[in-house]
């Protein structure tokens, strides 16, 4: 009297809902540790490297799964190519568009060549390196490369 039946579900589903969730959690986690790294290495030679090899990883991954799939014969797997080809164009893109981003300086350098300036407050902050810091010099100086830079 009263009594709801539950709808039994047969055990292996459970168990491949489970699994689904996982490879989606492991796929968010992999975005975000990716796209992590690239904001970290952008305008670096570092940014699309980490890019380069987290593509190879998503691609050794896809034939590790298809191997395991497909118990190692040569049979195409579209399912998985359908689910690993858009996210790794999704990651490429998203990569390659943070990597695009500038770089910001710290708050304690200084904007004209990047010199530590902590431990120099002073109301008109002076740079050892390049003198009084105004926002002219610093976009004339921040626009050219470190290593093109004139040494005095």
């Amino acid at each position: 009297m009263g009594s709801v039946e539950r709808a039994q579900t047969p055990r292996f589903a459970s168990s491949r809902i489970l699994h689904l969730r996982l490879l989606v959690f492991f796929f968010g986690l992999y975005t975000f540790v990716v796209w992590w790294l690239c904001a970290g290495y952008r305008r670096r030679w570092r940014g699309p490297a980490v890019l380069l090899l987290s593509l190879a990883g998503l691609w050794g991954l896809k034939m590790l799964v298809s191997f395991l799939v497909t118990g190692g014969s040569d049979e195409p797997t579209p399912v998985l190519d359908a689910v690993v080809v858009p996210y790794a164009v999704l990651l490429l893109v998203g990569g390659a568009y943070i990597l695009s981003l500038p770089r910001r300086s710290a708050s304690w350098e200084c904007p004209a060549c990047e010199y530590d300036l902590r431990g120099h407050e002073t109301p008109k902050p002076v740079c050892p390196e390049c003198g009084p810091i105004s926002p002219s010099t610093a976009r004339t100086k921040a626009g050219v490369p470190r290593s093109h830079r004139a040494t005095a």
